[in-house]
């Protein structure tokens, strides 16, 4: 499962584009990054992508959007590959927001011109009502008075009271009529001001994501954020969060963020840990902080000893001023680099962040840690995968409730948390759940039966086969009766902090260790037949039954 490729699901997708609980695992980063206030301004969010870095630009657009409702790259995400000159995920956005600024600007100029129509209309009225027609018979009144006495002045008095009334009328209606039209006018240019301001705010509140250079090779993390340091300064922001795009989390970034301002200035970086199990903690950064002021005094990165059971969460949350021993780092490396004493003198650009960066910066008072008890995981396999999507669904109920598929007539029966697309087909005889995503226009037959499972895009469950703590691959089809189950992998519930195992493919006498079943993209799985414990590669016809085994 190394590299940015999710192998074997496909060979095509990078890892943090893969659909976690109905979205990318990036996404879930960014929506993180837009819930903390402020950010990034002047500043942004730097995802590691598999040893490279992209940056997304504006986040402070994201939060914008997240506090108004609307949705934040709700849509499918197919790669970061270019079209034209902007990635395919710039036009994405571009048409949402176009969409969006379009009804916000008419819903804004209707809104707009009725009101001030209604407004214009009322005070024409009570003006032209007040000062003529009362006027007038006013008049009216007093002339009729004074020929009360004669019969034939009654009629006189009558006519006259007719021509004044007629004749104030007309002035009257003609006033009301060009005060309407000012109004109107008026209401006319405030809709189309209110309309545009409405537009601009709104196509502000949308993402724009642009990878501004290319690593030429590999630079380790510190090397890419020294980098792409010009790009990372500019607009000059007080802080910057590094997040690695193959963890998944519930991130306390705004905790986080005002633990940091609580720091003496000039503290580098504040790291996010949390608890692991004493054999566990080996495989992670370990951490050993003082307790009192949480400043990180000593740290080692994957110990062969135990040292502590505090481990790096991979999320970073740096001041401009980590640049300082970035730089000294990076002149040290060059001048080792000319030096021919030095015979296994790293390359020059590689600089390491946990060895190179923590490791001298522990106990300097630079350095510190913010712990979360919250849920964190690496997502390093497919078994990992399935174990995040169970907690973002969880997540969700508290963050977007609206998210969740819930039972009623006509629908499938959903049990616990389950996300379905849209435009996903699915038989209201279907059973699914817990912790099961449906994605875009998948297709599920009569009395089908998912359980802790993720269906990508565009598969097809034939009728009545069940899916049991699996990943069904982009396209590919699963015959009538059919079962495709796994075994889960998930953390020992009887340890306290313990994470997911990276346990290996396979065991000491070669044999395949049992896992989730992984059924990569563009598989045909024919009817009646039971797939366990296996893997089997994309693009492939299945003719039988397999247990246990890595089908290539």
């Amino acid at each position: 499962m190394k590299g940015t490729r999710f192998r074997p699901l496909s060979l095509e997708t990078p890892k943090p584009l893969f659909p976690v609980a109905g979205f990318p695992i990036i996404h879930h980063h960014i929506e993180a990054a837009a819930k903390v206030e402020g950010c990034c301004k002047g500043g942004g969010l730097l995802p590691k992508f598999g040893g490279r870095f992209v940056r997304l630009r504006a986040l402070y657009h994201i939060q914008a959007a997240a506090k108004v409702g609307f949705p934040i790259i709700h849509r499918r995400i197919e790669v970061l590959q270019k079209k034209g000159k902007f990635p395919i995920i710039h036009h994405h956005i571009k048409d949402a927001a176009k969409d969006a600024a379009k009804d916000a600007a008419k819903d804004a100029a209707k809104d707009a011109a009725k009101d001030a129509a209604k407004d214009a209309a009322k005070d024409a009225a009570k003006d032209a009502a007040k000062r003529h027609i009362e006027a007038a018979a006013k008049d009216a009144a007093k002339d009729a008075a004074k020929a009360a006495a004669k019969d034939a002045a009654k009629d006189a008095a009558k006519a006259a009271a007719k021509a004044a009334a007629k004749a104030a009328a007309k002035p009257a209606a003609k006033t009301a009529a060009k005060r309407l039209l000012q109004r109107t006018a008026a209401a006319k240019a405030a809709a189309k001001a209110a309309a545009k301001d409405a537009a601009k705010r709104l196509l502000q509140r949308y993402i724009y994501l642009s990878v501004p250079a290319v690593q030429y090779t590999a630079l380790g993390t510190a090397g890419g954020i020294y980098h792409f340091r010009d790009q990372i300064l500019a607009g000059k922001p007080d802080y910057f969060f590094v997040m690695n795009a193959d963890v998944c989390g519930d991130f306390p970034l705004q905790e986080m963020l005002d633990f940091h301002r609580s720091k003496p200035s000039g503290t580098f970086c504040t790291i996010l840990g949390t608890e692991a199990t004493r054999q566990q903690s080996l495989t992670y950064g370990c951490i050993v902080e003082n307790k009192a002021t949480h400043e990180i005094m000593h740290y080692v990165e994957k110990p062969e000893t135990f040292i502590s059971t505090t481990i790096n969460c991979g999320i970073y949350l740096c001041s401009p001023a980590i640049f300082s021993p970035l730089e000294i780092e990076f002149k040290k490396n060059l001048e080792q680099n000319y030096n021919y004493d030095y015979t296994t003198a790293p390359a020059k650009e590689v600089i390491r962040m946990e060895q190179d960066i923590f490791v001298p910066l522990a106990s300097s008072g630079k350095l510190y840690v913010y712990q979360t008890e919250r849920f964190w995981s690496q997502i390093k396999s497919a078994g990992a995968a399935i174990y995040a999507n169970r907690h973002y669904l969880k997540l969700y109920r508290k963050t977007h409730p609206e998210r969740l598929a819930k039972n009623g007539a006509g629908k499938p029966q959903i049990i616990g948390d389950v996300f379905i697309h849209p435009s996903a087909q699915v038989n209201e005889t279907a059973v699914l759940g817990p912790n099961v995503t449906i994605g875009k226009n998948c297709m599920l037959g009569d009395g089908v039966r998912v359980r802790d499972s993720v269906v990508l895009d565009g598969a097809v469950l034939q009728d009545h086969c069940c899916i049991l703590d699996s990943i069904i691959g982009w396209n590919s089809t699963i015959g009538d009766w059919t079962r495709i189950e796994g075994t889960p992998n998930d953390p020992n519930p009887n340890k306290p902090f313990a994470k997911m195992e990276a346990i290996s493919t396979f065991t000491f006498d070669g044999k395949l260790n049992p896992s989730i079943t992984v059924i990569g993209s563009d598989v045909q799985v024919p009817s009646e037949v039971i797939i366990l414990n296996s893997i089997v590669l994309p693009n492939k016809e299945l003719s039988g039954c397999y247990k246990n085994q890595i089908i290539l």
